[in-house]
């Protein structure tokens, strides 16, 4: 069960910066979004095996993306500054290109990209940088389309929007297709799995 401390945040930029979501984060939307999810009884959805991980911090933007604590308001101060989007576009390559090498296969050999809804100019940057299909990314921008930055927990409804994308038409999903998750955080850090349905 995923778990965010939304709530528990203010969404405040740092001098010079801006709020990298279309709108703050909110609790509600994400249970909003998770009570929504539906599936269908009669499909057959394959499994996704996670077989490798790949964990890769950025400390050079440590005070770019960061919680500092308030303790008058007792919340956490979500801070984002407008270097985010385009370093994590950038950055994403090098931890997706060590986990891909571990397993001698190259972006181009991923079917299915389940991502982390962390706004238009992030999506924009990974599907460029990675060299991605203009729809590869197609669930992730549903999700920010619909619900906004969710926050981490946005991998997991893209990925049931997979699901619910096979569970429609029966075809999407095939045994043996390989999909690879993005999350990502403070730190600033990205953390990707390597999958194989089956």
């Amino acid at each position: 069960v995923p778990v965010d401390t939304c709530t528990a945040s203010t969404n405040k930029s740092l001098p010079g910066s801006r709020v990298g979501s279309r709108r703050a984060l909110d609790d509600s939307e994400l249970e909003t979004a998770l009570a929504n999810m539906t599936r269908a009884p009669s499909a057959i959805i394959p499994k996704l095996h996670l077989q490798d991980f790949e964990s890769c911090t950025f400390p050079e933007l440590f005070d770019d993306m960061r919680y500092d604590v308030d303790d008058d308001q007792q919340l956490y101060n979500f801070k984002l500054s407008k270097r985010i989007p385009e370093a994590v576009g950038e950055g994403v390559v090098e931890p997706v290109t060590e986990l891909l090498d571990r397993a001698n296969l190259k972006p181009a050999d991923i079917k299915h990209w389940i991502v982390h809804s962390g706004g238009a100019a992030v999506i924009a940057g990974v599907t460029k940088n990675l060299g991605l299909p203009a729809d590869a990314l197609r669930h992730t921008v549903s999700v920010l389309r619909d619900y906004g930055n969710l926050s981490s927990a946005s991998v997991l409804v893209s990925f049931e929007r997979l699901l619910q994308e096979h569970a429609a038409s029966g075809a999407t999903l095939r045994a043996g297709d390989l999909a690879v998750m993005i999350g990502m955080g403070p730190g600033a850090t990205i953390e990707v799995a390597l999958g194989t349905f089956a």
